[in-house]
């Protein structure tokens, strides 16, 4: 499937099956945007994406 002009957001994406997820759709053409508790930020910089540090568990920084 062809992700070009596509924006894929994924939580827990700064390793394990989130990092290899956000690889997986970058390969095939995707913007990523990831969203973890620690290091988004330089895991987002490997795919020129969007990171982001983020507590899924916490109401105001999801709204």
């Amino acid at each position: 499937m062809d992700y070009a002009n596509k924006v894929v957001a994924i939580t827990g994406a700064a390793r394990g099956i989130g990092l290899a997820m956000a690889q997986a759709f970058h390969a095939r053409g995707a913007r990523i945007a990831l969203a973890d508790l620690a290091e988004a930020e330089a895991a987002a910089e490997t795919f020129d994406g969007l990171g982001m540090t983020v507590d899924v568990a916490v109401d105001s920084q999801v709204a």
